[in-house]
């Protein structure tokens, strides 16, 4: 690494021109990001000044390289991030709209998606995921709930209780999507 002053002026003189190129070419970022990804550009030549060749171009178009490598980089996790996220709203809401038997695997497929992301929202205790399960299978049946939550089929207010249950898991999912 080069002079402490040498490495201060540099930035100094670089900074404020780089993130300008930055948020010009890639303007969907903001200026936090063009600021963070001029911030690394410059770091990335410090931490070894020899991998800019001087004969193959100036220092400015190394910087400006590099930070538009680290853009596009930006750029493309961004737009995954939102692709994940857009895929596991359209999938509770695929869930939720629901109402044919035949679909019960895509649901199942849905919900792994789900859980793998958000299930600790979801599942706050074993029976929970008991529930959820039989939910998502299209289960009717009011003693399988009982099973799954640990209650004795046959006894007084099961009905009520399942109800309950099964009322705070659906309302759980509904606050997911909304979330999301």
């Amino acid at each position: 690494m080069g002079a402490p002053t040498a490495s201060l002026a540099l930035f100094q003189e670089a900074l404020d021109p780089l993130a300008a190129v930055v948020r010009r070419q890639f303007p969907g970022g903001g200026s936090e990001l063009a600021h963070d990804i001029a911030t690394d550009a410059i770091l990335h030549y410090l931490a070894d000044p020899s991998r800019c060749d001087t004969a193959r171009g100036t220092l400015w178009s190394f910087l400006c390289g590099v930070a538009a490598r680290d853009a596009i980089d930006a750029a493309r996790q961004a737009t995954g991030r939102a692709k994940k996220q857009g895929d596991v709203q359209f999938h509770v809401e695929l869930w939720g709209s629901q109402t044919n038997e035949s679909e019960q695997v895509e649901l199942g497929i849905d919900a792994r998606r789900i859980m793998e992301t958000h299930g600790d929202k979801l599942i706050r205790q074993p029976a929970d995921s008991r529930l959820l399960n039989l939910i998502l299978q299209g289960e009717r049946r009011t003693s399988r709930f009982a099973d799954a939550l640990g209650l004795d089929p046959m006894g007084s207010d099961v009905e009520k209780t399942v109800k309950q249950a099964k009322d705070r898991m659906l309302l759980r999912l509904k606050r997911l999507r909304d979330e999301l």
